[in-house]
């Protein structure tokens, strides 16, 4: 019976593991594709962090979809002289605008990056290039770099009380290189394709394999164990008592 219960006990312990790892590595996907990311910034004027830039269009903070290349836009309100003054600073390359992008939905680590303001000072206002790209590297699910730069497109004019108009692409690429991720998430059909292009049914179906593989082979131990402790081993100690 000492055995048996041993058995038990491992059926359950192997079995509550399993269902464990699998809720572990749920939390450890990292984002999917399409999901919204939004970023932090260094705030002008304490130096705490606090959201992103908020978009004068929308009133909401400027984000971005995770795996998706689309064409980002954002109007940047100059409300008032103090943040004109902390744009001129930061196109005489006197300031940065610093930010950071969660690496994982965890949120507990952040991948830095600039947002760079290029433009010519004059005496009551400036020209700023509006254009910026803004590129992302993943793996596994999880940002790894990210990057913005400027593209020479048109300065546009500002000064207290405009709206810049801050545009261009978003692109997302697989690890350390430049292949895209859609390239690759056009060759894994099967399954919801996740953010380091694997397919997430794949997976599900390989743990299960992996779980059924071990309950059968504990179920067959079990069932030897209690073949044996019901059946054969009554036999055997009656069979050597006739031998004595």
């Amino acid at each position: 019976m000492n055995m048996l219960r041993a058995f038990i006990f491992l059926v359950f312990t192997v079995t509550f593991g399993l269902a464990d790892q699998k809720l572990a590595s749920a939390s450890d996907l990292g984002y999917q594709t399409g999901d919204t990311i939004t970023f932090e910034c260094l705030d002008w004027f304490h130096g705490n962090w606090t959201n992103g830039p908020t978009c004068k269009e929308t009133g909401e903070e400027l984000a971005i979809i995770y795996g998706t290349d689309n064409f980002l836009y954002c109007g940047l309100d100059i409300a008032d002289q103090q943040i004109y003054d902390a744009l001129v600073q930061m196109a005489k390359l006197e300031k940065t605008w610093q930010c950071r992008v969660p690496m994982s939905p965890a949120r507990e680590f952040y991948v830095p990056f600039t947002i760079p303001i290029w433009g010519v000072v004059e005496d009551d206002h400036f020209h700023l290039d509006n254009h910026v790209n803004f590129i992302f590297h993943v793996e596994k699910g999880k940002i790894i770099a990210a990057s913005v730069y400027p593209v020479r497109d048109r300065f546009q004019f500002g000064k207290v009380g405009s709206l810049i108009s801050m545009h261009g692409p978003v692109r997302w690429f697989q690890r350390h290189a430049f292949h895209r991720m859609l390239d690759e998430a056009e060759h894994k059909p099967q399954g919801k394709v996740l953010g380091d292009g694997s397919s997430q049914s794949g997976e599900a179906g390989m743990g299960t394999t992996i779980a059924f593989c071990i309950l059968s082979s504990l179920v067959t131990l079990l069932g030897t164990a209690v073949l044996y402790q019901r059946k054969l081993k009554p036999q055997l100690i009656k069979k050597c008592m006739k031998n004595r």
